[in-house]
């Protein structure tokens, strides 16, 4: 999907005017995903339908819920803490609705290939436990975001594994959620967090994530894995940055906005905003106004650090160094070329 976790480094084109749009990338692995369809507009969340199942090559119809979505979180970043394989389920689950309303993918005549192409979710890694609790958590919950017009507009929801803080080692990291306006990215962040101290780049050129925890509305930066003018790309999650904010206590919601802007909502696929339909536990969530849909807008309790297997990172079968990824980009563009 537009997903990929610190377990995967997926290549992705996410084709807008018909520009190859992405490579989404995780911890080691890669993978190569293909084009999500050729548009000049931004895809509205009305435009989507619900799904119960998807197809996937060489494994047939599946339960999105119980059976699809478990076995990609577990495939994309199985082994990252609690809150975190929330977010990495959010992603997925948006992913999968983009694609299936951009381009038709999960039908049976237009399957998912389940594979470095796009999601994966053929792979070495068995369902855990945390992943099916991760899945059912944030059931039917993608994000997106109202545009200056009014419409709620679908999010792509890029992911890499991007950079690799430095204390994802010790499994144990400090960064106290600050106020929306402070700017959090490597270059300008509050000094106590280690969340911006990495040991590494990774593998997926850091490049592309994008830091929007400060921003809103067309102050939001869309990542260059895809045309950043298209209003449905809002950006491009680092999996590694969400495991490192998952130990520091951070909920999967503001994951998601640390990435994608503080204007984002979860909502359900049929548009409908996800609310707080039970009393939740003190110091929990909390409802905020949703401006234009008189509800309000569920945001989840700070997620707790779970058991993340090496800092955050799953293992997949399916690896490829930079290079194959480049020279998959390459490919893509000659076909193109070809095609015209």
């Amino acid at each position: 999907m537009v997903g990929l976790g610190p377990a995967s480094i997926e290549v992705m084109r996410f084709a807008v005017v018909a520009f190859p749009l992405a490579i989404v990338a995780s911890c080691a692995p890669s993978s190569s995903r293909e084009d999500l369809g050729s548009t000049k507009e931004p895809l509205a969340v009305s435009s989507l339908k619900p799904l119960t199942q998807v197809y996937v090559a060489n494994a047939g119809a599946l339960d999105v819920e119980t059976e699809y979505l478990p076995q990609v979180v577990c495939c994309e970043n199985g082994a990252a803490p609690k809150a975190a394989l929330e977010a990495q389920a959010v992603m997925a689950r948006t992913y999968m609705y983009f694609s299936n309303g951009e381009d038709g993918k999960g039908t049976q005549a237009k399957p998912f290939l389940g594979t470095q192409a796009d999601q994966a979710y053929h792979c070495s890694t068995s369902i855990s436990q945390a992943c099916r609790d991760a899945v059912s958590a944030t059931k039917d919950q993608i994000s997106a975001y109202k545009n200056a017009k009014g419409t709620l507009i679908a999010n792509v929801s890029f992911f890499i594994d991007g950079p690799r803080p430095a204390c994802l080692a010790k499994k144990a990291c400090t960064c106290a959620k600050p106020d929306e306006a402070v700017v959090m990215s490597p270059a300008d962040h509050p000094a106590a967090c280690e969340c911006f101290t990495f040991s590494s780049n990774g593998l997926a050129n850091p490049a592309y994530v994008t830091y929007n925890w400060s921003h809103s509305g067309t102050s939001v930066k869309g990542s260059t894995l895809g045309d950043p003018a298209n209003e449905s790309n809002r950006g491009c999650a680092s999996q590694n940055i969400q495991a490192c904010l998952a130990y520091a206590g951070w909920s999967y919601f503001d994951q998601l906005k640390m990435f994608y802007g503080q204007d984002l909502v979860l909502i359900h696929p049929d548009g409908t905003l996800v609310e707080e339909a039970t009393p939740q536990p003190e110091g929990g969530a909390k409802p905020v106004t949703n401006d234009g849909d008189g509800g309000s807008t569920f945001l989840p309790p700070s997620g707790d650090a779970g058991d993340g297997d090496s800092g955050g990172c799953a293992t997949s079968a399916h690896r490829r160094g930079s290079f194959a990824d480049l020279f998959l980009v390459v490919l893509g563009l000659a076909l193109l070329r070809r095609r015209r």
